[in-house]
C-alpha cells in the first residue's frame, strides 16, 4: 500500500511543479526538498499507519519538485555550449549519490531501523534545503544597488567587466588603473 501511495504522490508533485511559473529557481528547489525532507522526518517519528502513509504522499510529492527545479536551475544557469557536459556531470553524481545513499541508508537501516533512515534522510533533506532557499534569496545591497544576480547577469555570469566580444563595462572599471570599481552599480566585492 505504501508503494501505491509514494507512486501517487510522485504523479501528484509531477503536476504541481509543471504549474509552476518559476521552476528554475533555487528557492523551488529548497521548497521540493523542505516538503520531502520535513516530511520524511514525520515518517521517522513513527506515528500510525494512516499519518505514515499521509507523510510519505507528501514527501513523495516534494521529490519531482526538487528534480526538475535543479536540472532547470542548471539549464538556465548553464551556458548554451556546456550545457551537454554539465547535465552529464550532474547525471554521474547523482547516480553517485544514488548508490552513497542507499548504502547508508542500507547500514542506518540495518543498525537502527527504518525509522531512524527515515530521521537521517530527512534531517539532510531540510538542511539542504536550508541551503537551497538561502542560495535564492535577493542579494540586494543597500549600498551599492542593484542585486547580485543583475550584475552579474549584465557581464555575461561573472563580475568580471571585460566581455567576451573585447568590450569592457565602463561603469565598472576605474579607468585609472582599469580594475573594477566597486562602487558600480551592482559590483560590491572588497578589493584585496
Amino acid at each position: 500500500m505504501l508503494e501505491l501511495v509514494s507512486s501517487v504522490g510522485i504523479f501528484v508533485g509531477s503536476l504541481l511543479i509543471s504549474r509552476l511559473t518559476s521552476i528554475g529557481s533555487m528557492r523551488t528547489v529548497g521548497a521540493g526538498l523542505l516538503l520531502t525532507g520535513v516530511f520524511s522526518f514525520v515518517v521517522s517519528l513513527n506515528p500510525g499507519l494512516g499519518l505514515i502513509a499521509v507523510a510519505l504522499f507528501v514527501a513523495s510529492a516534494g521529490n519531482p519538485i526538487y528534480a526538475v527545479a535543479n536540472q532547470t536551475a542548471l539549464m538556465e544557469a548553464a551556458r548554451p555550449s556546456a550545457r551537454g557536459s554539465i547535465m552529464a556531470s550532474r547525471f554521474g553524481l547523482v547516480q553517485t549519490a544514488s548508490v552513497i545513499g542507499v548504502a547508508i541508508g542500507g547500514v542506518i537501516t540495518n543498525q537502527f531501523g527504518p525509522t531512524a533512515a527515515y530521521g537521517f534522510l530527512g534531517v539532510g533533506l531540510v538542511i539542504l534545503a536550508m541551503y537551497a532557499i538561502a542560495a535564492g534569496r535577493s542579494t540586494t545591497n543597500p549600498l551599492h544597488g542593484a542585486a547580485y544576480e543583475q550584475a552579474t547577469s549584465r557581464n555575461g555570469g561573472t563580475l568580471n567587466p571585460h566581455h567576451d566580444d573585447g568590450t569592457i563595462d565602463d561603469e565598472a572599471v576605474d579607468p585609472a588603473n582599469d580594475e573594477p570599481n566597486s562602487m558600480a552599480t551592482g559590483l560590491h566585492q572588497a578589493k584585496t
